[in-house]
C-alpha cells in the first residue's frame, strides 16, 4: 500500500477503535509499517497485525514496542520443527521460537506490557495432534493467548481435505475433539487464554468479519466488506463441493470518494441490510426460545429457513464458523 493511500484511510481513524494492519501479505515487509502504527496510535486506536514472525528479530521487536503496538498475532501451525516447516515452507521453527523469546525479553527490558502476544494456530488434520504441545510451548514462551482457527478459506481440494470442522450432520473426528479438550485443560493449568473455533458449522447471524461494524481496504484503496471478497475471483470449495466463482465486492475507492459516501451507497446498504435482518431474526429467535424451550427445535428450523445472506457470502465458511 502506498503511503498516500494509507493517509487517505487514516483520515477516518477518529471514527474507529481498532486498526488491523494485516492483509494478504506480511506486514513487516512494508517499509513504513512503523509510521503506520504511529499514525493509528496518535488517533487513539488499538493497533495490531498478524505476522509469520520470521522477520521479528530483536531490532524489529524493540521498534514495535517503542511505537506502542498493542497486539501482535504470530502464525505458528505446529509445535515441532517437522510439522511447522512442512506447512510453512521456507520458514525455520527455531528462528520463530527465538524471535518470540526475543520479543518478550525486549518487553521486559523496556518495561512494557505491550504488545500482547497471540499465537495463531490453523488447525488441520496434519497438525491437530500437536495442539496440546503448542499450549505447553506457549506457556514456556510467555505467550498471552492462543487463537485456534479453522481452514476456512478453501480454494484447492488439498486445502479442503485438511479441514477438521464438519458440515451438515457429519461427525467431527474423534482425534480433533480429544486434542482440543486436552489443549483446553493444559491452557487452564498454565493460565493461558485459548480460543478455539467451532468444529461444526452453524448459522451465524453475522459472519466473523462483521461487515456491520468494519470495513476492509485493499492495498490500492478499494473498500470491501472483508478480505475474502476483496482480492480473489476464483471458485471456492464449500463443504467439499466446488462452487461457482465468487465475484469481488468493491463498493468504492477512498482515493476517489469519501468513505462516508461509499458507506451510504445503495448497493452497500443493501448488502448490510441482509445482515441486519439476520441479526434481528436471531435476537427474536433467542427471545422466543427462552420463552418456551419446548418449541426450541421448531423455532430453530424456522430461523434457518428465513436466514438470507448476501449471495457472495453463502458459500463462505466464515458465515457458519
Amino acid at each position: 500500500m502506498k503511503w498516500k493511500t494509507y493517509e487517505k484511510i487514516s483520515c477516518y481513524f477518529d471514527f474507529v477503535n481498532f486498526v488491523d494492519l494485516s492483509g494478504w501479505g506480511e506486514p513487516l515487509l512494508h517499509k513504513r509499517i512503523y509510521d503506520m502504527i504511529k499514525v493509528a496510535r496518535e488517533k487513539k486506536c488499538f493497533v495490531g497485525f498478524t505476522t509469520n514472525g520470521t522477520l521479528l528479530n530483536q531490532s524489529v521487536s524493540e521498534r514495535l514496542i517503542t511505537f506502542n503496538l498493542d497486539l501482535i498475532a504470530i502464525s505458528m501451525d505446529g509445535a515441532t520443527a517437522d510439522t511447522y516447516e512442512s506447512i510453512r515452507k521456507g520458514a525455520k521453527f527455531e528462528t520463530l521460537v527465538n524471535n518470540i523469546k526475543s520479543l518478550n525479553l525486549s518487553k521486559q527490558r523496556l518495561k512494557s506490557k505491550k504488545p500482547k502476544v497471540v499465537l495463531v494456530f490453523l488447525m488441520m488434520k496434519r497438525n491437530i495432534s500437536e495442539l496440546p504441545s503448542l499450549v505447553d510451548l506457549a506457556s514456556k514462551l510467555n505467550v498471552d493467548q492462543i487463537l485456534v482457527k479453522n481452514v476456512a478459506v478453501t480454494l484447492k481440494t488439498k486445502d479442503d481435505e485438511q479441514r477438521l470442522f464438519s458440515c451438515n450432520e457429519e461427525s467431527v473426528a474423534r482425534e480433533a475433539v480429544e486434542n482440543v479438550e486436552k489443549a483446553k485443560g493444559k491452557a487452564r493449568q498454565n493460565g493461558i487464554t485459548l480460543n478455539v473455533a467451532s468444529l461444526k458449522l452453524r448459522d451465524r447471524p453475522v459472519c466473523l468479519a462483521d461487515p456491520l461494524k468494519s470495513v476492509y481496504f485493499t492495498w490500492d484503496g478499494y473498500v470491501s466488506p472483508c478480505d475474502s471478497l476483496a482480492h480473489i475471483d476464483v471458485p471456492r470449495i464449500f463443504c467439499g463441493k466446488r462452487e461457482k466463482s465468487v465475484p469481488l465486492r468493491h463498493f468504492g475507492n477512498v482515493q476517489e470518494e469519501s468513505l462516508f459516501e461509499i458507506w451510504e451507497k445503495e448497493d452497500y446498504q443493501k448488502f448490510r441490510q441482509l445482515f441486519y435482518k439476520r441479526q434481528r431474526l436471531y435476537n427474536s429467535f433467542i427471545y422466543r426460545a427462552l420463552e418456551a424451550l419446548v418449541h426450541f427445535q421448531d423455532d430453530r428450523k424456522s430461523f434457518n429457513r428465513n436466514l438470507v445472506a448476501p449471495s457472495v457470502c453463502r458459500s463462505c465458511h466464515y458465515l457458519y464458523l
